[in-house]
């Protein structure tokens, strides 16, 4: 998203923009929000701006220039009123750019030695900092009665409810316990691998997830007046053409193998899993797609992986970063005994 939007600079001083996804239109919404509710806390001073940004303790805006001031504008960010050698305030320098108060609060502020620059939140009343506190308006767009949470605005939300109770088995999901909403996909996961659940379930179920959290981005950002059953009706067509999409591949592929018994693939013999890597590369873009697949010794799938890169040069990177994906994920899951395959001859 950094690339995309705003590769040159940090997220709070990101121009304005219409034309990008629902993410960055959300992101974009809260972003006056926490501009107002936060300050920096100084560290290296390569993320704060002088002049833009509340950096100053003792201060609740950003300063502004001396009256008598040279070249002030030429003064980006803070790191620039730092002496890197010494790690200390550049003090002739902060003189000649701000009045003698604000002077005197910067070169009072402690210069740590290591520290990043870190954006912190107001204290509240009480003095005490708190993210929950600047949060409490952030209300679902559906009720107005209710934290705007991914769990809520999926299943527990009035609306969410009536959509799910219009869906068959939606009873049954809202009838589930889970803390957060990964445990809630991993759960509807094993059920398709342990056979209880339907794989047009799993598509049924996933689509009507994306369609209300559509519905609520529609509502946030377009104004629009949600409808339960048009949400309803709308999930359960696309699931269905996704089901004769996947048939018809299904069948194509099947069309297509030849008439053998040979098993073209075998699981390694226990207690060994399986990563299998393939690498997609455009020459002309030089854009690359990875995907990554996760079996153990009996054959069974244990999840996936997929990733995108741009500025590949040669095809030959494209499947090294594949096979460093493979690495990087079978150490995040704690795998001892990994063997990473590849089609490459």
């Amino acid at each position: 998203m950094q690339a995309k939007y705003f590769p040159l600079t940090t997220i709070l001083h990101a121009n304005y923009k219409t034309d990008c996804s629902w993410a960055w239109k959300g992101l974009q919404k809260k972003l006056p929000f926490i501009k107002a509710n936060s300050r920096w806390r100084v560290g290296s001073g390569t993320k704060i701006k002088i002049w833009l940004d509340v950096w100053i303790l003792g201060m609740t805006e950003p300063p502004t220039p001396r009256q008598d001031a040279v070249h002030s504008e030429n003064y980006i960010w803070v790191l620039e009123l730092i002496i890197q050698e010494d790690n200390q305030w550049n003090s002739i320098l902060v003189q000649q750019l701000f009045d003698p108060e604000t002077a005197s609060l910067i070169l009072q502020m402690r210069l740590p030695t290591t520290t990043e620059d870190k954006l912190i939140c107001n204290p509240t009343r009480n003095g005490i900092f708190s993210l929950k506190s600047r949060y409490i308006n952030s209300s679902c767009p559906f009720c107005n009665q209710h934290m705007e949470e991914t769990m809520h605005v999926l299943f527990t939300c009035p609306f969410s409810r009536a959509v799910w109770m219009i869906i068959p088995g939606g009873s049954g999901i809202l009838a589930g316990v889970h803390s957060n909403i990964a445990t809630v996909f991993e759960s509807w996961m094993n059920a398709v691998r342990q056979k209880s659940r339907s794989e047009s379930w799993l598509k049924l179920a996933m689509t009507v997830s994306w369609s209300i959290w559509n519905e609520k981005c529609e509502v946030q950002f377009q104004k629009k007046k949600a409808n339960p059953v048009e949400v309803a009706r709308k999930a359960m067509s696309f699931a269905s053409y996704l089901d004769g999409l996947y048939k018809k591949q299904r069948d194509r592929v099947v069309a297509r193998l030849p008439k053998t018994n040979t098993l073209h693939w075998k699981p390694h013999v226990s207690p060994f899993y399986v990563i299998n890597c393939d690498a997609s590369y455009d020459k002309n873009t030089k854009l690359t797609g990875i995907a990554l697949v996760l079996r153990d010794f009996a054959g069974n799938w244990w999840g996936c992986s997929i990733k995108c890169y741009a500025g590949v040069k040669v095809s030959e990177h494209a499947e090294c970063l594949a096979f460093s994906e493979a690495v990087k994920w079978s150490k995040a899951l704690q795998h001892t005994h990994v063997v990473l395959e590849t089609d490459l001859q």
